[in-house]
């Protein structure tokens, strides 16, 4: 979904629950959340904005709703990024509007994030140029992308590809590119062929219980 204005858009930003798919959140200048699929939503973390600005700081771009930890589901937690900005809210966090707020260093407009599946303080963000990864619910951001040989990134996703591997990949005019564990000087590789000349604007794991093959989805810019 995107929102036109002055033949320009922004994305509107939506999530389903990593660990409760009743549950949802949505965000433009505000972040709303939903425990039936946005047939009713409630507004948890409101625009301080007297009128839209459409400034890059003004509006959320990216969401991370609903994680684990210790084998423990934990539904209460969200991340959401607007501008070079991440608002946390911490597993049982004292109620529904309470957020704690951290700055990437260095990071210009977040456009995307995703959480480890088995642990929710650690994180990944994009910005145009950089991957961020954060192992303290966002108190603290690191560079992981010095040796990822791509630009304008516009996609994220994780997956546990065994008991101790992660693998983060990223969309890119490029393609998909990989790391495995990433840490601050990992090596990063493309990952796949084929795809059309196009930015990559969305990445999705399904993992196919039972079968012997999982399935990753990669949406092309018009193709």
């Amino acid at each position: 979904q995107a929102m036109v204005r002055n033949n320009d858009y922004n994305f509107i930003p939506y999530v389903v629950n990593a660990v409760n798919n009743n549950k949802m959140l949505i965000a433009h200048f505000s972040v709303y959340e939903s425990s039936d699929r946005l047939e009713t939503i409630s507004s948890v973390l409101p625009s301080s904005l007297a009128a839209p600005r459409y400034n890059p700081s003004d509006y959320f771009t990216a969401l991370a709703d609903g994680g684990k930890k210790g084998g423990v589901n934990h539904e209460d937690v969200i991340y959401a990024a607007k501008g070079s900005r991440v608002h946390v809210r911490v597993a049982g966090a004292a109620n529904p509007t309470t957020f704690q707020t951290f700055t990437v260093p260095g990071a210009s407009q977040i456009r995307d994030l995703v959480l480890d599946p088995d642990d929710w303080e650690i994180a990944y963000a994009i910005d145009s140029n950089n991957v961020y990864k954060t192992t303290d619910h966002g108190q603290h951001w690191f560079v992981i992308s010095d040796t990822l040989p791509a630009f304008e990134l516009r996609s994220l996703e994780i997956v546990k590809t065994g008991p101790s591997a992660t693998t983060v990949l990223v969309g890119s005019p490029l393609g998909v590119y990989r790391a495995i564990n990433p840490a601050a000087d990992v090596t990063w590789s493309q990952f796949g062929t084929g795809l059309a000349n196009a930015p990559v604007r969305d990445i999705d794991f399904v993992d196919l219980t039972g079968t012997t093959n999982d399935l990753l989805l990669a949406g092309t810019q018009g193709r």
